[in-house]
């Protein structure tokens, strides 16, 4: 059991998150422009045989959580965080998996599996970890997220059924069930600045369909509403995926579709086509949606942005951030699977993270950390890691500070080895 909550609240790192080896580099779908110092090498990597989960504050503070390693009775959560790069002694509170967000000026808050399977978490109030609080208990499978304030909303499979967790910042936490939402499957939620809760989920709806809902708890409410279904998917891969921009409007990916308010009290209508595994990144007026692409022996890394300007606002067109055609005699799993993640500054400038995971004796790839602007052109591409069975990485941005990226790059020890890196760009 407690490797699957470490499991599922690494997985919970959903805020915060890389090139192919020489037999895998990447071929551009067009010139990289040079973006000076954007981003750059920054603070000294930090390395630990659990996971990472990192969240920049609005004031560019880093706060960090180092998951212990499953069961080696090392059962300790360590909190920290700073400015510059040189890291305090750790506040260290039983647990065996957590995450880290973060909210203006230089607020954080962690949640943790805690003694007992117990959701506890903590606030970074007044330049230090304040003491836990205790949240309710955890089964499984956890949604953990903030709003640009710090306002967190926690959702979890309790032992009897989906639990939303509210915490205004500043305030505690109270808890209600989330009702409508079936007892398995993904999902995952939400908090925009007015305080509404979203979770969006799928669900079967026969052999070859799910059906993607969405249920919405008002500010001030104690009753979501009835649920809505957005649209129907494929039932393999493509967990649903949402983010809430600075304007209140969600976007929503499932499956290989995307969905997205028009306002912040519209349904979501459906936009485009997106492929598998899509990962999402929102900003003030910025939303940024990247998924791999596959067909035969072509692999690729696509995206679209969704900005606002003087002008009006819309989505992009479709750009492809990086390509590769592989020889026939490379088996399928050694060019199948691309793990992305992406961030996105308050002003829309984005950082996206993949490299091709290397299974079964492939040869290893690499991490890269790419740069792109508001129009999707690279303005910047360096090389993260090296990079073989390795985890999703996770990205982390804000309006100051630097660019976080983690991630595990190896997975040699069943991917609970020393392996898990949190890594630094200036910029």
């Amino acid at each position: 059991m407690r490797r699957r909550i470490v499991g599922a609240l690494a997985a919970a790192l959903v805020l915060a998150a890389t090139p192919l080896s020489a037999h895998a580099m990447p071929v551009h779908a067009m010139p990289v422009h040079a973006a000076p110092g954007d981003p750059a090498p920054g603070w000294p990597t930090q390395r630990t045989g659990g996971a990472w989960s990192a969240a920049v504050s609005q004031s560019g503070r880093v706060h960090t959580v180092a998951h212990p390693v499953p069961g080696e009775g090392s059962e300790v959560i360590s909190l920290s965080s700073t400015y510059n790069g040189t890291w305090p002694a750790p506040t260290e509170i039983p647990g065996y998996g957590g995450s880290v967000r973060a909210g203006s000026g230089a607020y954080g808050i962690a949640v943790s599996s805690g003694p007992d399977s117990f959701l506890v978490s903590r606030e970074f109030v007044g330049g230090q970890w304040a003491a836990p609080e205790t949240i309710g208990e955890l089964d499984y499978a956890t949604s953990f997220v903030t709003n640009t304030d710090g306002d967190a909303v926690v959702v979890w499979r309790a032992p009897d059924g989906l639990m939303a967790g509210l915490h205004p910042r500043g305030a505690s936490w109270t808890t209600l069930p989330v009702t409508g939402v079936p007892d398995n499957g993904y999902f995952a939620a939400t908090i925009n600045d007015a305080g509404k809760v979203t979770v969006v989920w799928a669900e079967a709806t026969g052999a070859t369909t799910r059906a993607v809902r969405r249920t919405v708890l008002r500010p001030g409410a104690t009753t979501w509403t009835a649920p809505q279904t957005l649209g129907t998917v494929s039932p393999a891969g493509g967990a649903p995926r949402i983010v809430t921009d600075g304007q209140g409007r969600e976007t929503i990916t499932a499956g290989d579709k995307l969905w997205r308010q028009q306002t912040t009290t519209s349904t979501p209508a459906y936009a485009f086509a997106v492929g598998q595994d899509a990962q999402l990144a929102a900003g003030t007026t910025d939303t940024r949606v990247v998924w791999p692409y596959r067909n035969g022996r072509y692999l690729s890394v696509r995206t679209r942005h969704f900005a606002q300007t003087s002008a009006g606002e819309g989505w992009g067109s479709t750009t492809t951030l990086w390509a590769k055609s592989y020889a026939s005699g490379v088996p399928l799993l050694c060019r199948e699977l691309v793990n992305i993640g992406v961030g996105i500054a308050p002003a829309g400038r984005s950082y996206v993270a993949f490299g091709v995971v290397a299974r079964g004796g492939c040869p290893r790839s690499t991490l890269r950390l790419v740069t792109l602007d508001r129009t999707s052109t690279p303005l910047n591409d360096v090389v993260v890691s090296s990079y073989g069975y390795g985890t999703t990485p996770e990205v982390a941005v804000n309006a100051r500070g630097p660019v976080a990226v983690n991630f595990q790059a190896d997975g040699a020890d069943n991917g609970w080895g020393d392996t898990n890196y949190l890594q630094f760009f200036s910029r």
